[in-house]
């Protein structure tokens, strides 16, 4: 990762480390939003792979927190899509309310049940500043419930080569992570492709749920492509994208990042 690059990604963890309330939004906030955090899934991880892994990551989505999370981060808006409102591509999506029994039916549909020691040796990764570990805590209590067994594993904010270093290994499961769109000028407009590449396409700097999808890489190079920015082909295509990380499910987006 470039330096330039690494400062824009280490920037929202320190946000939110070391100015608690950089992030919440304004009364009477609107959109643009210009990034996301979310809690993201280690797709390496044997836990996550295949039709099961993806029931399993629909059982820990079901199980999580979103509306304590966003009243820890001073949120007032809770994710219904990856792509943020107010940028192209932005669609309502049916995310879960956090329910227990629908978690539980995932995993019985996995063949599963919440005692089985499958489900019960996952770390998740986080910074180690105070809103941080407060989601990291509340996240693990909840998920706890579903039958997740979960061990938290932290970084100190200031450390940022551990940080990335710890973000590309396979020893975690989970990891919670934020992240603000590059822009290449100052005034440039919002772009949702800008949030989306970095994060999800194969060779996505910010790729670390190491998500590889060739249709998504497809969709994503047809938007280079693309020099407009408002042609109903581009947003139609980003609608797709973000469909298509609905159903592929990488991460679970927590709360929005208002522009700063």
């Amino acid at each position: 990762m470039n330096m330039k690059r690494l400062l824009l990604f280490w920037t929202i963890i320190m946000l939110l480390e070391l100015q608690p309330n950089a992030l919440a939004e304004a009364p009477g906030h609107e959109a643009p939003y210009d990034g996301v955090w979310f809690l993201g899934f280690n797709l390496h991880a044997s836990i996550w792979k295949g039709e099961k892994g993806l029931l399993l990551r629909k059982a820990l989505a079901a199980s999580l927190p979103r509306v304590r999370i966003g009243e820890i981060a001073g949120a007032s808006t809770i994710p219904d899509s990856f792509i943020p409102p107010g940028l192209s591509g932005y669609q309502n999506q049916p995310w879960p309310e956090q329910n227990f029994r629908q978690a539980k039916a995932f995993l019985q549909e996995a063949g599963l049940s919440i005692v089985d020691p499958k489900i019960k040796n996952i770390t998740l990764l986080h910074t180690a500043g105070p809103q941080t570990v407060m989601m990291a805590k509340a996240i693990a209590k909840s998920i706890r419930h579903a039958g997740f067994g979960v061990k938290l594993q932290s970084v100190k904010g200031d450390a940022t080569e551990a940080w990335e270093n710890a973000l590309r290994s396979d020893e975690h499961v989970l990891f919670l992570m934020g992240y603000k769109a590059e822009r290449e000028e100052p005034d440039s407009p919002w772009d949702a492709e800008k949030i989306i590449r970095p994060l999800f396409h194969s060779k996505g700097f910010a790729n670390f749920t190491k998500l590889r999808d060739e249709k998504l890489d497809d969709l994503l190079s047809a938007l280079q492509n693309d020099s407009s920015r408002v042609s109903p082909a581009r947003i139609a295509t980003l609608a797709h994208i973000n469909q298509l990380l609905f159903d592929l499910l990488p991460a679970v987006p927590l709360f929005y990042i208002p522009t700063l």
